[in-house]
């Protein structure tokens, strides 16, 4: 196998999914300690914190193993941190005993196949990784039930698909707490280039953590974005790390507490940093066309 990290998802047949990475495996002590062990997580203990590895874990809470039975009814694990110590994990029901054994796989990586249950239903299975794997650190290939093959990577979801009135500003954000994309509907008319774009936009803001994505609703953009700026006027599409925000359980909104509050001041001082730089790219421009916009008022449209 290649060194490159890389993951894969492929569908066999009907009712089956396999995937499949080369990354760094487990041996029987993490399967014994960690694995097999509800809410213990690998990614949280000593040996992992402890050891050199150049990706961040998504898994927090050590109950991603019981994920799998929300879509399956059987799954098989084969899994290696090492060329010669395979191990295949067979669990049958969620409530059963693992079964574990000697496998056959030839360097560090791990493959886990569902059975999935009869009430999973989807009709793109690359449709819908690539809704959820907003921010991916790697590139996912899938292989569809239609018998193509896509390759899923790390992009901007929003986009703007309008006249060519407007202008699709888009500024790239990075910084501790979060990365991604801040966009600006412009006029691009000459006598205000800088008018807003009255639009009701739908599930135009998405918010990830880690990579996969929490919310795309008008609910959770409302709680984060200030409310000195008009909603209509920027999009974004951001991920953010680890640790800076505590989500809810079922990982589809975010706790409001001390964390919350200290992220909605960084995310506004990110934005009040783009519509400076929005309004200093353009400056020049705006004062050389004959035009009755005097320059400071433009501030003020986006308030």
């Amino acid at each position: 196998m290649s060194n490159l990290k890389f993951f894969s998802i492929s569908i066999p047949k009907e009712n089956r999914i396999i995937i499949e990475d080369n990354g760094v495996g487990m041996d029987e002590y993490i399967i014994d300690s960690h694995f097999t062990k509800i809410g213990r997580s690998f990614y949280e203990s000593e040996q992992f914190l402890n050891s050199t590895h150049n990706f961040e874990p998504v898994g927090e809470l050590g109950i991603g193993v019981l994920s799998y039975f929300m879509i399956a009814d059987k799954v098989t694990i084969e899994t290696a941190r090492s060329i010669d110590n395979s191990l295949i994990i067979e669990i049958d029901n969620i409530s059963d005993y693992f079964f574990v054994r000697q496998g056959k796989r030839e360097g560090p990586g791990t493959v886990v196949t569902l059975d999935l249950n009869k009430d999973f239903k989807y009709d793109s299975l690359a449709k819908l990784i690539e809704t959820f794997a907003t921010h991916i650190e790697f590139p996912v290939e899938v292989f569809d039930s239609d018998g193509k093959n896509y390759l899923i990577k790390n992009r901007i979801n929003f986009s703007f698909d309008f006249s060519d009135k407007y202008h699709d500003l888009v500024f790239p954000v990075n910084n501790v707490c979060f990365s991604g994309y801040f966009g600006v509907f412009a006029n691009k008319s000459k006598n205000n280039p800088f008018a807003i774009y009255h639009v009701k936009k739908l599930e135009q803001n998405y918010i990830s953590l880690e990579g996969i994505l929490v919310s795309s609703n008008d609910k959770i953009t409302t709680f984060i974005m200030p409310s000195w700026i008009r909603s209509n006027l920027v999009d974004f599409d951001i991920n953010i790390m680890k640790g800076v925000v505590d989500l809810n359980v079922a990982r589809n909104g975010i706790i409001s507490n001390e964390k919350l509050t200290e992220f909605k001041k960084t995310f506004e001082k990110e934005l009040i940093a783009v519509l400076i730089r929005l309004i200093d790219e353009n400056k020049a421009k705006i004062l050389e066309e004959e035009t009755d916009i005097n320059y400071s008022e433009v501030v003020y449209t986006f308030f």
